[in-house]
């Protein structure tokens, strides 16, 4: 009993000596620098990296980045056998899913660097970019210099450099920016921001949305002063709910009525996303279900206006997978999606009676692959209600009052 409270004692003074509400890189072991080896002639494991970068690597390793090569998602299309049976093809994804293996052909599929997906040495080698080369868009240079945004830092371990490369949403081009096999654009996310005012405004790059700063230290203090907030290196986008809300927003824009029908016209902006809702994997849709209830709560009305990039083979048939998009799409059939800072005008015609009635909207980010439908994604992101028809209801009252009285008048004759 003496021992264990003794170790709780330690542990509390421990706690208290030092901050405790980081990310995690205090309570880390102290690393000893002399014993911090890397390899300079190829690219490093994330691991080694963290072995300094406590907290950056704590949130990279939880990111879609590190995952890019093991997602579900991603795996199911690329182990088909169509993919599979043509190197092309294969070559085509691992491009951006395991770019260590593209650059450096002596690493193999199963060697762990590659399985890391997008990877800390990966991207702290790009020395240049090239965007009009679409098979090698990165002009990477592994060794002892490691580049990023940082000005005046110094490290024991490697050497460090300044780019501006880093603080451009143009080294975010080389993935987020795709044509298929028939060279056919699918994925338009870069050119999306490019085209857009978000380019003209030097703080609105993709980095100050998908890696802001947050709290994190780019090495534990115990080595040598470092700065205390980081760029967020989970790189929130699609699969953050927080970051969809952010980019949405809707209201009512008027309701008229006319011969007994009503006409809703319903505004969804994007106010916060610097490309086109939704962007990236073409399956995803965001789908707007419009309802409407009368005074009882009977549902009168419901509709759904889904918006989104449509694509169709050679023969005009849609598809509807990513293997099908990727291999087979000729044609974009249909854009309906919202552009920055754009507003999508939807309008909802229904029969109403002279009563209040309730319409709900609910807006719905939605990922489908028809040949997985067990992966689908489904998340409800905004619901939106309303009374309207109030002035309508009013007006009726006061014309029954009016009749009934003019009824109790001739009763009294």
């Amino acid at each position: 009993m003496g021992n264990r409270l003794r170790l709780l004692v330690i542990a509390l003074l421990t706690c208290w000596s030092m901050p405790c509400d980081g990310a995690g890189a205090e309570q880390q072991p102290e690393t000893d620098y002399s014993k911090v080896t890397l390899d300079f002639d190829n690219f490093n494991p994330a691991s080694r990296c963290g072995e300094c970068h406590i907290d950056i690597y704590a949130l990279w390793s939880k990111s879609i980045h590190a995952r890019a090569l093991v997602d579900p998602v991603f795996l199911a299309t690329f182990m088909e056998d169509r993919i599979q049976n043509d190197d092309r093809f294969k070559k085509r994804c691992l491009q951006c899913h395991a770019p260590t293996l593209h650059y450096n052909p002596e690493l193999s599929l199963n060697s762990g660097i590659a399985v890391e997906g997008v990877t800390c040495d990966f991207c702290h080698s790009i020395q240049d970019l090239d965007l009009q080369n679409t098979v090698k868009p990165f002009v990477v240079k592994w060794g002892k210099l490691k580049r990023g945004p940082l000005k005046d830092t110094q490290s024991p371990v490697h050497e460090t450099k300044h780019s501006k490369i880093f603080e451009s949403g143009d080294l975010c081009g080389g993935c987020h920016e795709m044509a298929n096999m028939n060279n056919l654009p699918i994925i338009t996310t870069y050119s999306e921001w490019k085209n857009s005012y978000y380019q003209k405004v030097d703080t609105a790059t993709c980095q100050s949305c998908h890696m802001p700063l947050a709290a994190g230290m780019t090495v534990s203090q115990k080595h040598q002063k470092t700065k205390r907030r980081i760029n967020l290196h989970s790189f929130p986008g699609g699969h953050s709910r927080a970051q969809l809300l952010d980019a949405l927003e809707m209201k009512i824009l008027d309701e008229t009525k006319s011969y007994g029908k009503m006409t809703i016209r319903l505004g969804l902006t994007n106010v916060g996303a610097g490309h086109y809702i939704p962007t990236g994997n073409p399956l995803r849709k965001v789908v707007v279900d419009f309802y409407a209830y009368d005074a009882t709560n009977r549902q009168i009305h419901n509709e759904q206006v889904e918006l989104s990039k449509k694509f169709a083979d050679k023969d005009g048939k849609a598809l509807s997978t990513d293997l099908g998009i990727l291999l087979d799409a000729t044609s974009v059939t249909e854009d309906n999606r919202i552009p920055p800072g754009g507003t999508k005008v939807l309008a909802f015609q229904f029969m109403a009676p002279n009563e209040k009635i309730l319409v709900e909207a609910r807006v719905i980010y939605v990922y489908r692959n028809e040949a997985h439908p067990e992966m689908a994604r489904q998340e409800k992101l905004i619901t939106f209600t309303k009374i309207v028809n109030k002035e309508r209801t009013e007006r009726v009252v006061e014309g029954a009052k009016v009749q009934e009285e003019e009824a109790s008048e001739k009763s009294k004759k």
